[in-house]
């Protein structure tokens, strides 16, 4: 499909990825896209590790830490859950730039000024890394430039205004103290990560926040939201400011206009979360891993466009109100302030329905879904539940709704039988079958 010319705008991890899988795929894929001007840090989980090496930014996984203690001053306690992996965004963004190198994927540094669409296709006019302005066309449009893309989206979904205000630290201590913690206080809450002598804080308040200064006056403000918080002054007794404050939008979004059959939004772009829901990475990779496909199908398979057009909104609604409930039971969990418009608000919202319903046997179905499979969307029979309404088509690579039929037509099979029955499965080996079998134990489809 070289004949094919796909424009990506959006260099970070979710148009990164994006871009790595379509040239996987044979097309050929141009990624506009410039670095931050401000210093960051993230936190990782071990599963967005192993995606991002699955999404082929292999030199870009070499940027992040190994695992370092993961704490949280919560509600009056403090408790460590288990880990996580710590990253500088400028040097992850440099390695992911070197794994689109590698990919064969052609990188334009610069800033895009317009994006217009005709029969032809799209033209983008952006201003190059010498302030040259330069045009490119394209029949496809990857829309990865994060968060502030979607603004202009008519049908978006927006939870409580929020912003994150960012500063960088260093040091005098040279010991490998890799570590993070969350704080919760009355106006909002922290995140802060030490890896060597650099130290990066994150303090997340409300919008409408009236004490919130101009940007030239961010610094002083963080400093003195930090030294309201007892349990943040050991973190930064010994740290001096480096470089400029910055100010993100941390507002959760959902696009409306999530896809097309000629444009598709990834990352922050197509679901924003706030960053207490989560790992941002992770929700990104999610979507730039599946992009592909979509995208194959809508160009290669165009009688198929609606179903990729189905999966893929659907699963940007799902992995959307997931995350959001997530943040809104940790918001939840701290009762010292739950009166404070910024919990209050945020313990509600978006709704009230519980983050995980337990499936009942009784209560499940077979439906024909769009699964992604071999590069593309295609419809096939998959198991609904409460708990996850897009279905599940496979359990350790095994399908799973013909076993299921037979379950169903005879609910007393025992677990030998089942056990007789997946030999029967052709290609799987025992690790395979033994994982479906434990499945279906654990999911009280045969006791």
């Amino acid at each position: 499909m070289r004949d094919k010319h796909i424009l990506v705008l959006g260099a970070g991890p979710a148009g990164s990825a994006t871009a790595i899988g379509l040239v996987r795929l044979g097309y050929r894929v141009s990624l506009i896209g410039s670095s931050r001007s401000f210093a960051a840090c993230e936190g990782i989980s071990k599963r967005t590790l192993e995606g991002l090496r699955s999404a082929g930014c292999l030199k870009a996984a070499t940027a992040v830490t190994g695992p370092s203690p993961k704490y949280a001053s919560w509600n009056g306690g403090i408790r460590q859950f288990n880990t996580e992996h710590l990253v500088s965004r400028s040097q992850f963004d440099i390695k992911l730039s070197e794994d689109l190198r590698t990919a064969g994927v052609t990188q334009l540094s610069g800033r895009v000024l317009t994006v217009d669409e005709s029969k032809q296709g799209w033209m983008i006019l952006y201003q190059d890394s010498h302030s040259q302005k330069k045009t490119i066309r394209g029949d496809f449009l990857v829309e990865a430039r994060g968060r502030s893309s979607a603004l202009k989206d008519k049908k978006k979904i927006r939870g409580p205004e929020t912003v994150s205000l960012l500063q960088h630290w260093k040091m005098q201590s040279t010991e490998d103290n890799a570590a993070s913690m969350a704080l919760s206080y009355p106006s909002g809450w922290v995140w802060l990560a030490k890896m060597g002598t650099d130290l990066y804080t994150q303090v997340t308040v409300s919008a409408r926040d009236p004490r919130l200064p101009k940007k030239t006056a961010l610094q002083p403000f963080i400093i003195n939201e930090l030294k309201r918080i007892p349990e943040s002054h050991s973190w930064i007794k010994s740290a001096v400011p480096f470089g400029p404050s910055a100010a993100r939008a941390s507002t959760s979004i959902l696009a409306g206009e999530l896809v097309s059959k000629r444009q598709l939004r990834v990352g922050d772009a197509a679901l924003a979360v706030d960053p207490l829901s989560g790992n941002g990475i992770f929700q990104s990779l999610s979507l730039g891993l599946s992009a592909p496909a979509v995208i194959n199908t809508l160009i290669r398979y165009p009688k198929r466009a609606q179903l990729a057009v189905q999966f893929y909104r659907e699963k940007c609604r799902e992995t959307f109100f997931r995350f959001c409930r997530i943040g809104r039971d940790f918001y939840a969990q701290e009762q010292r302030w739950s009166e404070h418009p910024f919990w209050r608000e945020r313990a509600q919202w978006p709704d009230v329905d519980p983050l995980h319903v337990e499936p009942e046997p009784a209560q499940t179905l077979i439906k024909m879904r769009p699964v992604l499979a071999q590069n593309q969307i295609l419809n096939k029979a998959v198991l609904i539940t409460s708990d996850q309404p897009l279905g599940i088509w496979r359990v350790a690579g095994i399908e799973l709704a013909p076993i299921l039929k037979e379950l169903f037509e005879q609910p007393d099979h025992s677990r030998d039988w089942m056990k007789t029955r997946l030999l029967s499965e052709k290609g799987y080996q025992q690790s395979q079958r033994a994982a479906l079998l434990d499945w279906l134990i654990g999911q009280r489809f045969i006791q």
